[in-house]
């Protein structure tokens, strides 16, 4: 399974079975916990969570991308679709995500 990310004193996880979780550190309570379902049928994932602009990005093994809130309430900004299997984990650079898929290498930016 992936790995998770610390920000601002909470831990972010998520299982291989597609349950995300945030704990205070401090304390090591679950802050929240939440099953990540998008629209494909396996919402399982593999993949660690990547942080980027105070938001956290996962995909599952159907190519679902959520991306959360990185606070302790839970919040999905957005889940996004490429439709095709992974298991691998998204990179960041230079404001470009890129999603590996069992068929495609994908890039996403936002251009002005």
């Amino acid at each position: 399974t992936g790995s998770g990310i610390i920000h601002e004193g909470h831990f972010y996880d998520i299982s291989d079975n597609g349950i995300a979780d945030c704990e205070d550190l401090k304390t090591g309570k679950t802050v929240w916990e939440e099953r990540l379902k998008g629209p494909s049928a396996k919402s399982s994932s593999w993949s660690s969570m990547l942080l980027a602009d105070g938001k956290i990005y996962v995909p599952n093994q159907s190519g679902d991308v959520f991306v959360l809130r990185a606070s302790p309430q839970f919040e999905v900004l957005a889940t996004n679709s490429v439709g095709e299997s992974t298991n691998a984990s998204l990179a960041a650079s230079n404001g470009e995500l890129f999603m590996r898929t069992d068929k495609s290498l994908w890039c996403f930016t936002n251009m002005p």
